[in-house]
């Protein structure tokens, strides 16, 4: 077989746009149930449970909407109602199935009937569409930006207050020879590029070179 060796730019003019849809299956399944909701001045625990009793999945992801939370600051929310919790069977359809009037309370005290009456009682502008659009896009990065910030900072003075130990080797970086206090800007950099990965105890292991946890190169 003959072989063909392309040039860059032939490459480069071939290259086409991949169309990609949102909406999957449990995406139908969130607005039906959204368009299904009736509107009302005010709801309560019924509607609430209405709705989890319908698809709890599906009602996990409408409620999450009502109160603008990500999955991760959702279930951490949940965490936090029922960290007394004496049931202590976690935060999903489980624990929602063994006790369903406590799990809708603690929903309603995270302010969920007040939300869903604010959003179905709002008038509609063509500038919220445009708002939700950006917050969607470029804030989720923000959010997402302003996280790892808050961890970098957050690791960086556990980092400072034990360095003074002779065992603890915070290793410096040539890269980072310009900034002053170079290794902890240093761990600042590495920590960076693991900061959604890796859960907060074990970057604190990882930074600070504990035996099981190597320095991340």
């Amino acid at each position: 077989m003959k072989r063909y060796r392309q040039t860059f730019e032939e490459i480069v003019t071939s290259l086409i746009p991949v169309e990609a849809s949102w909406l999957d299956d449990h995406a139908e399944e969130v607005i039906k149930m959204i368009q299904a909701l009736p509107t009302k001045q005010s709801y309560d625990a019924g509607d609430v449970m209405a709705m989890l009793n319908t698809d709890y999945e599906t009602a996990f992801t409408v409620i999450r909407l009502f109160l603008d939370q990500s999955k991760d600051e959702f279930i951490l929310s949940l965490k936090e109602s029922f960290k007394n919790d004496e049931i202590n069977k976690g935060t999903g359809v489980t624990r929602y199935r063994l006790d369903k009037a406590s799990y809708t309370e603690a929903l309603i005290k995270l302010g969920l009937t007040e939300k869903m009456a604010g959003v179905v009682n709002r008038p509609l502008l063509w500038s919220d569409v445009l708002v939700e659009r950006l917050k969607g896009g470029r804030g989720s990065a923000i959010k997402g930006q302003t996280r790892g910030r808050g961890m970098e900072d957050f690791v960086e003075k556990i980092v400072r207050s034990v360095r003074k130990f002779p065992h603890i080797d915070v290793r410096e970086c040539q890269d980072c020879a310009d900034y002053e206090d170079s290794r902890i800007r240093c761990v600042k950099v590495k920590l960076a590029a693991f900061a959604r990965n890796i859960n907060p105890i074990s970057k604190v292991s990882i930074l600070l070179d504990l035996p099981g946890a190597p320095f991340y190169r």
